[in-house]
């Protein structure tokens, strides 16, 4: 069990991993964010598997996404380094599955996962909709069959 603190994990076990083989390592890595990652180990690990920047990823990265709230934005920081139409949709259907934090009167709106969701949907489509759902699923329906990424 990989069970380390954070600088550890970085510092040793990712390193060892990757240099077993790249290729291999990332999929060792891939299996432990799935099996063992401990809370701090998490993020470390999703920005790895991002830094590789292997499209094969793509499908863990996505899948339970929302399961752990603290590994979250690290994942959808991931998607958004990726050029794929499907990440898009992906993005704007995962703004209703998350749920907005509640503001204190008088308070500033708290950041919530929303706001990185829109971060990286402008990332990927130079668009600019912020949080609102209903537009970013409106442009999509109309631009998403001619898309073209922004060079």
């Amino acid at each position: 069990m990989l069970y380390q603190s954070s600088v550890k994990i970085r510092e040793t076990v990712i390193p060892e991993l990757r240099r077993i083989e790249p290729e291999d390592g990332l999929w060792a890595l891939l299996k432990w964010l799935d099996d063992e990652a401990t809370q701090a180990g998490c993020n470390i690990g999703w920005e790895e598997v991002a830094r590789a920047n292997d499209i094969r990823t793509l499908p863990q990265i996505k899948d339970g996404i929302l399961n752990n709230s603290v590994c979250a934005v690290t994942r959808v920081k991931a998607i958004a380094q990726f050029q794929d139409k499907s990440n898009i949709s992906f993005l704007i259907d995962l703004f209703p599955r998350v749920g907005l934090p509640k503001a204190e009167p008088g308070r500033p709106e708290p950041r919530s996962l929303h706001d990185d969701i829109a971060a990286a949907l402008q990332k990927l489509t130079g668009q600019s909709f912020g949080k609102d759902h209903t537009r970013w699923k409106e442009w999509w329906k109309s631009a998403g069959p001619q898309f073209e990424f922004p060079k």
